[in-house]
């Protein structure tokens, strides 16, 4: 198995799992993590904030074009600087939870994904993303909608599984307890990295 290892500096953290690299982006109470393949595709989950930063720190590390985006789910701490994003780098596809908001924030992005024609649409577990350099990308949630939880935008948060070759990491958004109760159930492979569900918080 390929050596696996954290950096800090320059305002993110980087793991490497062979010539994956992982950046996870200092954006406070708040997820942005970037994918970067050894082929050079980039592959963005979250944005953090509206004053995060991440568009400016992805022109930063040369990022001009991103292959997929995912919104783990509507809250702003993970959308709110996404809309930035769209308009600094090409996005080739946009992805969701399927849950919609009522906030100003959620409506302005949907808004800019229609103005800047950027494909977009909700995933479901079991869906699989390949790259011709080995990297897989499974989501493994959200399956069967759960609601009535403590906060349902939270618990239906896309879960995904990325794979290159026997490195793994699991990405789990802001997944509270019934989340994780799911994903036991359906008795999901280890993985050496895991981003801890919704900040650490006591609800996950």
């Amino acid at each position: 198995m390929a050596s696996l290892f954290a950096l800090w500096g320059l305002g993110f953290a980087v793991a490497h799992a062979g010539d994956l690299q992982m950046h996870v982006l200092d954006v406070g109470q708040g997820d942005a993590i970037l994918l970067e393949t050894p082929d050079s595709h980039h592959i963005l989950i979250d944005a953090g904030i509206s004053s995060s930063g991440v568009a400016q720190t992805l022109e930063r590390l040369g990022v001009e074009e991103l292959d997929l985006v995912f919104a783990t789910h509507p809250h702003a701490d993970h959308i709110g600087g996404m809309r930035a994003v769209l308009e600094k780098v090409k996005v080739e596809q946009y992805l969701d939870s399927g849950l919609t908001h009522s906030t100003q924030t959620y409506k302005k992005l949907m808004g800019s994904l229609e103005t800047l024609d950027v494909k977009h649409r909700s995933v479901k577990a079991g869906e699989v993303f390949k790259f011709e350099d080995g990297i897989e990308i499974r989501v493994i949630w959200p399956g069967a909608r759960l609601s009535g939880t403590r906060s349902d935008l939270n618990s239906n948060s896309v879960v995904l599984r990325i794979t290159h070759g026997e490195d793994c990491m699991l990405l789990t958004g802001d997944s509270e307890e019934p989340t994780e109760a799911m994903l036991l159930r359906h008795k999901i492979d280890s993985c050496e990295v895991l981003k801890v569900a919704h900040h650490g918080s006591r609800h996950s």
